[in-house]
């Protein structure tokens, strides 16, 4: 037992340690300014620094992990644009928001909460014809340069000097009005045109670019690509990313030139990832197809200079349906309604919990499947035939279970084998209630997208 005299001199100090609040309970400064949101069309995390790449391919983004926060494990709720940025936007199941278009957005809620909305993106199926403009006061949809067109800038450069001029209008004349403002490229989308990784490369059968119409003859099998041909592949796909981060590194550079770079959330996503050619050859530089991790998994960086959380990495299943929901409750944004997503407000600033049971599923072609990612396992079944011209080759098994600690790379089905872990799995995905199965409807596009969508590779 301590003497009277000590212990009387040791209470004043232990009332102060308690009093010295929390990483987590440390006040902070006033509510951001503002957020400012980058979707980075088809980014795979594995392929960027920061998510441990050895290609130095996204340095700009790798600073904002550095003085925020990184989550190692984000699950698209599909595989393709269309119903993942339904289901990124409205924080709910693609099948539950989207009906020929948008019905329910999550940026309707930042409006009427005094929030001013704007977004800049590079059309397709983001194109306000499916409703993507939702709850935005400003939707500007910029349609790629025509090759014939010899004094524009490239397409990535036209969206972000609009983004740019859009923050530099906004914080000039409504310095006190919060803002969200969503910018969407498809940069790193096929056709691949960046060589600053493939220089010194064979040009093999890629040549000088990966382009949009080399997708059919893989599709159909008549171009098989072998390993140096995947090797020219993925260095032009890395090119596209580091374009990407440059772009973003100059508009977070013009936050620090305008001095808000202390009041303003930046966060960096993807929609979905890319088949490089580990899985289907027939399908490499190309998504929509697989629900396997390398077209579900993407990035989520955020950096938020009123919170300390800079260097934070956050292992633990979260969903992009989350990151709306996150982007509110860091704009003090509410109430929100009801959705499937939620904050990840409590993991940015360090605090445990559970990880998220991810789900979705409609891909663009092949059979209809749903999946389900859990515990350390991803539960995939087809649910539907293959109806596409061509079909997926080889044809994913019917049901499909992975050890995803064990086997990352997905190259083991252990379906056959654990039918008790498949029952489980299934009766999960019952009470999810199949949210993530069946083809997404959309309406013929009219003739300026429906051409935009085939220099996508969405259709031919």
């Amino acid at each position: 037992m301590l003497p009277p005299r000590l212990l009387s001199g040791l209470v004043p100090l232990l009332v102060f340690v308690a009093a010295i609040p929390s990483c987590a309970d440390r006040p902070r400064k006033e509510r951001p300014r503002g957020v400012v949101l980058f979707v980075l069309d088809t980014v795979r995390p594995d392929r960027m620094s920061c998510y441990g790449h050895d290609r130095p391919t996204s340095p700009h983004i790798d600073a904002l992990a550095a003085r925020g926060a990184r989550f190692e494990q984000v699950v698209s709720f599909a595989p393709w644009t269309l119903p993942s940025v339904a289901a990124l936007l409205s924080g709910e199941p693609a099948h539950r928001a989207f009906r020929g278009s948008l019905q329910r957005s999550l940026v309707t809620a930042f409006r009427d909460g005094g929030v001013r909305t704007a977004a800049v993106t590079e059309n397709g199926y983001l194109a306000a014809k499916y409703g993507f403009d939702l709850g935005f006061d400003e939707y500007v949809e910029l349609a790629p340069v025509r090759p014939d067109d010899p004094l524009a800038m490239g397409a990535i450069g036209r969206t972000f000097a609009r983004a740019e001029a859009w923050l530099r209008d906004h914080l000039r004349t409504r310095p006190g009005e919060p803002f969200l403002l969503l910018v969407h490229t498809y940069e790193p989308h096929a056709p691949y045109t960046r060589t600053t990784f493939a220089d010194g490369l064979p040009a093999g059968k890629v040549g000088d670019a990966f382009r949009v119409e080399a997708l059919d003859g893989l599709r159909r099998g008549a171009t098989a690509y072998g390993d140096a041909d995947l090797e020219r592949l993925r260095a032009l796909y890395d090119g596209g990313v580091l374009e990407a981060d440059r772009h973003v590194g100059e508009l977070v550079g013009v936050l620090d030139e305008l001095g808000v770079a202390d009041e303003v959330v930046v966060c960096v996503t993807s929609d979905h990832g890319e088949d490089l050619g580990e899985h289907y050859r027939t399908r490499c530089g190309d998504h929509g197809h697989s629900l396997l991790d390398d077209l579900l998994l993407v990035p989520l960086v955020i950096a938020d200079p009123t919170r300390p959380i800079a260097g934070r990495v956050v292992p633990t299943q979260v969903r992009t349906l989350d990151i709306l929901p996150t982007l509110a409750a860091l704009l003090e944004v509410g109430p929100l309604p009801s959705t499937e997503g939620r904050s990840l407000v409590s993991m940015l600033e360090g605090e445990p919990a559970p990880p998220r049971v991810a789900f979705g599923g409609s891909p663009h072609s092949g059979p209809d499947r749903i999946f389900v990612r859990h515990a350390g396992y991803k539960f995939i079944e087809t649910v539907g035939e293959d109806r596409h011209d061509p079909p997926l080759v080889p044809p994913p098994p019917k049901v499909q279970l992975y050890d995803l600690r064990a086997d990352p790379g997905e190259t083991t089905n252990l379906a056959e084998e654990r039918p008790d872990l498949v029952e489980r799995f299934r009766a999960l995905d019952r009470r999810i209630d199949r949210r993530g199965g069946g083809p997404v409807e959309i309406d013929a596009a009219d003739d300026e997208l429906a051409r935009r969508l085939r220099e996508l590779g969405y259709t031919r």
